[in-house]
């Protein structure tokens, strides 16, 4: 019986997991949307219960006994915290006691899915956003990824929250609300301006941070559209991730021929060809829309693939 590497992709907004052979030939994948494995979001316990249920989906789809799984290379959002590794592969050992826990982040896992391996430059932006690089020397450097709350700049999060300024502007103003707020109102099914209050505030402790994520689509369709509240919206975004790649890049002490043949997107709102990744990639030089290699998925299946190779060498 051949041995089984898992791969888990926790993003902010969906859990994702691969089973792959040594070879990286797919054995499962499975798929989770709309649900969150990042501890400062949903709190450690829903985490653990998440990473379980889908640990358990894929052994029962590769209908294999858990010892047969080596290694799980786990790429989650929020999760690079040193202070949670123990947690972390507590929380595999509970479902795959054999099985060695191989610890990333969610943008380490996408960037060595996108090249292949671990190095290049990765620009994510999904429902936050982040910058990350390895040289060939091995450095690395990190720049954003600090949360809703402090930034992730050009990231869902802060189109969504953006777009909701527009009403709050609008209505402290005494102006009629623009086009966008309003599709954005009925989107929400809110009524009134001020009923955002309740909206943001009202449900539970924590803000609705996917919901108003999610709203970035509305704008981008918008921008499309030409609307010019979502065009000025946009056109900050690409401003944000643009000086996000160029400060990683000037952090590993790199040339433009790296980043023209090393540089990798990932999130939802760049890997398709939207208003947003068009002025990004003309911000960077870049011809046409990086397509990655692998999905961020495969990329944790390699992360352990090559922890159990390095510790089988030792």
């Amino acid at each position: 019986m051949s041995e089984v590497f898992i791969g888990l992709d926790g993003g902010g907004s969906n859990l994702r997991a691969v089973a792959t052979d040594a070879q990286l030939n797919l054995l499962a994948e499975v798929q989770n949307s709309g649900v969150s494995a990042n501890p400062s979001v949903v709190g450690l316990p829903e985490t653990a219960a998440q990473i379980s249920a889908i640990l358990e989906q894929v052994l029962r789809a590769i209908d294999r006994p858990s010892s047969a799984v080596r290694a799980v290379g786990l790429g989650i959002a929020g999760m690079a915290d040193p202070r949670y590794h123990a947690d972390l592969r507590s929380m595999v050992g509970a479902v795959l006691p054999d099985a060695q826990a191989v610890i990333s982040s969610d943008f380490e896992i996408a960037l060595i899915g996108a090249t292949g391996e671990r190095r290049g430059i990765l620009l994510l932006a999904g429902t936050g956003s982040v910058g990350f690089g390895v040289n060939a020397a091995g450095e690395q450097a990190l720049v954003g990824g600090w949360g809703y709350q402090l930034g992730d700049e050009g990231g869902g999060s802060w189109i969504g929250r953006e777009a909701l300024r527009l009403i709050v502007a609008a209505t402290d103003q005494g102006i009629p609300c623009p086009p966008l707020g309003l599709t954005i109102m009925k989107q929400l099914g809110i009524e009134q301006p001020r009923d955002l209050v309740s909206w943001l505030y009202g449900r539970s402790a924590t803000p609705p941070v996917r919901e108003i994520a999610a709203l970035a689509q509305t704008v981008l369709a918008a921008a499309a559209a030409h609307d010019s509240d979502a065009l000025t919206i946009v056109e900050a975004a690409a401003d944000a991730l643009f000086r996000i790649a160029r400060l990683v890049q000037q952090r590993l002490n790199v040339g433009p021929d790296f980043k023209r043949n090393q540089l990798a997107f990932a999130g939802g709102l760049l890997q398709q060809s939207n208003p947003l990744s068009q002025r990004v990639c003309s911000r960077l030089g870049l011809p046409t829309l990086p397509i990655p290699r692998y999905p961020p998925v495969i990329g944790a299946a390699i992360l352990a693939i090559e922890e159990e190779k390095a510790n089988s060498r030792e």
